[in-house]
């Protein structure tokens, strides 16, 4: 989270910076700057939570919360099923 957190305060600090002589000024124009600093640290930033993701970074804290990383789709299907036939019923009813 650290390493994330940096890397966006470094772009965002960039990002004031650039544009503070407007669109015209030295640096919101200089293209190698840009590429150095804007693009490379939202990647960072990207790998390091991919790689060490919140969740699997504090293992006690997310088996607590008891996530699921997949839906029941049995229990999904069954649920619909009887949501259809109960707008099947009601429909019926008003007939």
């Amino acid at each position: 989270m650290t390493v994330a957190s940096v890397a966006i305060f470094i772009r965002c600090i960039y990002r004031v910076v650039e544009l503070s002589d407007g669109f015209s000024g030295d640096l919101a124009n200089d293209e190698t700057t840009f590429l150095v600093l804007e693009g490379p640290m939202i990647m960072i930033a990207m790998l390091a939570l991919t790689l060490y993701h919140p969740g699997v970074v504090f293992k006690s804290d997310w088996q607590a919360s008891q996530f699921k990383w997949r839906r029941d789709k049995s229990a999904t299907a069954e649920k619909n099923h009887k949501s259809s036939d109960a707008s099947v019923e009601v429909s019926s009813e008003t007939v």
